[in-house]
């Protein structure tokens, strides 16, 4: 089989993080104090980071600092150039929580909210133990819901939230456009079924 008709170069996480704004990020930080004596791992590369652990819904920084090293290309092509280990991140979650809280200013059905991160991001864990590790996790959780409902939206196929987190969990890191994939998920499985057997059929043993 060939690639995918959704196929695209730049993985569905890349497309989801197009939503916010790089620059309008870093300057919030900045004027919160939050990169002040940053060299590396800043407020854009932190949100990214957190953002992909809760989508992926990863339980502890062990397994996020494991899992972006074995897609550290992939994220490199999105703007991750620096891959967290555990005591990186923990010290970026000790700080920052300004930052996080002021990229979320929209106004929602608070029950409807809750009921969704309750479902779809359950927050079992926290990454760390002091007050701004937690609140940094809850806004980004916050964020990541907001982003997948601005992402409904947009689609003309009619998804159940839960079923759309799933899916773009499930395929995060893969190389497929996100609204075409969400949009027509049977496609690639319609065309296998349409298209013509290219090997000949294997001899039988009793012909």
């Amino acid at each position: 089989m060939g690639k995918s008709t959704h196929f695209l170069g730049q993985p569905l996480y890349g497309q989801v993080i197009k939503l916010l704004d790089k620059a309008e990020i870093l300057e919030i930080s900045r004027k919160n104090g939050g990169e002040r004596y940053i060299k590396r791992f800043d407020a854009w590369t932190h949100l990214m980071t957190m953002l992909y652990a809760v989508i992926m819904r990863h339980d502890s920084l062990r397994e996020i600092s494991v899992s972006m090293l074995s897609e550290a290309r992939k994220l490199a092509h999105l703007g991750v150039s620096m891959m967290p280990i555990r005591s990186t991140l923990s010290d970026a979650n000790a700080r920052r929580p300004e930052v996080i809280v002021n990229i979320y200013r929209q106004r929602w059905e608070i029950e409807l909210l809750f009921k969704q991160i309750k479902q779809n991001f359950p927050l079992r864990y926290f990454y760390g133990e002091s007050r701004n590790a937690i609140k940094i996790q809850i806004w980004v959780t916050l964020i990541a819901n907001l982003l997948l409902m601005v992402i409904q939206s947009r689609l003309s196929r009619n998804w159940s939230f839960s079923g759309l987190t799933t899916m773009v969990r499930l395929t995060l890191m893969y190389y497929v456009d996100l609204y075409s994939l969400l949009n027509q998920p049977e496609r690639d499985w319609q065309m296998l079924l349409e298209q013509p057997a290219k090997d000949p059929p294997m001899p039988s043993l009793f012909e």
